[in-house]
């Protein structure tokens, strides 16, 4: 490999030197707020002027806020996907308790019916030896 030539290092120069113009630029651009950067570039565009810094910081900052934007309703739809399991297996707890009720229920109103007839008969029972005693 050769050694490069005086010129060829003058263009790595400039170019590194233009390089780090355009980030120190862009470091700028990034602190300037929405409102302004939209401003400026409207009035460049209509002075005739071509920034295209501007574009490309407008662009990065809508990609960062669709970014953040997918990650929240990411986060959000499963957010909705774990209450919808968290209700559907409360309902399926309330189904299984309600069932409970109703079944001890029935047993509750049976047991009061043979109490009912039972007293009945005692009664009846008590009757008939006061009629005969």
């Amino acid at each position: 490999m050769t050694e490069p030539t005086d010129t060829e290092r003058a263009v790595e120069a400039r170019w590194l030197a233009w390089e780090g113009m355009v980030k120190d630029n862009a470091q700028v651009i990034a602190q300037v707020p929405d409102e302004h950067l939209i401003g400026d570039a409207r009035a460049a565009s209509r002075a005739g002027q071509q920034r295209f810094e501007y574009g490309l910081e407008m662009q990065r900052r809508l990609k960062v806020a669709t970014e953040k934007l997918t990650a929240e309703l990411v986060m959000f739809r499963e957010s909705a996907e774990a209450a919808a399991e968290r209700s559907e297996a409360a309902a399926r707890r309330s189904e299984a308790s309600a069932a409970k009720l109703e079944r001890l229920t029935r047993w509750l109103i049976g047991f009061t019916v043979v109490l009912v007839v039972l007293t009945l008969a005692v009664l009846a029972l008590t009757a008939v030896l006061a009629a005969k005693g």
